[in-house]
C-alpha cells in the first residue's frame, strides 16, 4: 500500500495509539511505510517486527529494506529492539530470532 505523504507528528501518534490499542495492521503498515520513506532504518524495523506480529501478510513489501537493515545492526541492539516489540506486541516477536533475521531467514 503507497503512502506518498510523509505523516505529522499527529498523525504518527494517533497511529501509534491504534497500534498499541487496536492491534491494527493498517496503522503499523502506515507506520513502516512512513519510516522507510523517512529513511529512519532502526525505526522502519521495529516497525516492521511490530507489523510481523500483528499482520505479517503485510509485511512482503518491506522485507527486503528491512533485511538489509537488520543485517548492519549489531546483535545487541537487535536485541533491544525485539525485546521492546514483544513488550508491546506479545510473545509472537520472541519467535522472530535476531540469528534468523541476520541470516535473511526470518519473516
Amino acid at each position: 500500500m503507497a503512502h506518498p505523504v510523509s505523516l505529522t507528528r499527529a498523525q504518527v501518534r494517533q497511529l501509534k495509539k491504534a497500534v498499541r490499542h487496536d492491534c491494527s495492521a493498517d496503522a503499523a503498515e502506515r507506520l513502516l511505510a512512513d519510516s522507510v520513506k523517512k529513511g529512519h532504518e532502526r525505526l522502519a524495523l521495529h516497525r516492521y517486527l511490530a507489523l510481523h506480529v500483528i499482520d505479517a501478510s503485510r509485511c512482503e513489501p518491506f522485507e527486503d529494506y528491512c533485511a538489509a537493515v537488520a543485517r548492519d545492526v549489531d546483535l545487541d541492539a537487535m536485541q533491544r529492539i525485539l525485546r521492546h516489540v514483544g513488550s508491546n506486541h506479545g510473545s509472537g516477536a520472541a519467535s522472530f530470532s535476531a540469528t534468523s533475521t541476520r541470516s535473511g531467514q526470518g519473516n
